[in-house]
């Protein structure tokens, strides 16, 4: 299952040269996981009340070209790799028009848990909703 949104570049998501900012593609990537999760049913916004958070552990980014102010993009986001503790996802941003790749990464997410947060196992449904995403 893959989840695509499209965006528009604005100022601040740039820099001083009207490109994107090197960390604001970040922010890009949180909605993509975002809006993939909720489309699988985990609610992000009350996971947390079930005492289980995803903090990103790992990312790996590639950039390629540069995104431009007002370009419409697409961010591109699927789940690639489940194990059960962590679950990875694999993003893309590119022009919505021309389909030039401007960045690819890989963020891996863990599960941790209780007011120490240490490292936990997801939830079955958590879990299974993860695993449904792949297949």
């Amino acid at each position: 299952m893959k989840n695509i949104f499209e965006t528009t570049v604005m100022y601040g998501d740039t820099d001083a040269y009207s490109v994107v900012w090197h960390g604001g593609y970040l922010r890009f990537f949180e909605r993509g996981r975002y809006n993939i999760c909720k489309d699988i049913g985990i609610n992000l916004d009350k996971i947390d009340t079930n005492g289980i958070t995803f903090p990103v552990i790992d990312m790996h980014v590639r950039f390629k070209s540069p995104a431009v102010l007002f370009e419409e993009i697409e961010i591109e986001t699927e789940i690639t790799e489940l194990k059960s503790r962590t679950v990875t996802f694999s993003q893309t941003i590119k022009n919505k028009k021309s389909g030039v790749i401007h960045i690819t990464a890989e963020f891996v997410c863990c599960a941790v848990g209780g007011s120490d947060m240490k490292l936990t196992k997801f939830p079955t449904d958590i879990y299974d909703a993860f695993l449904n995403a792949i297949n």
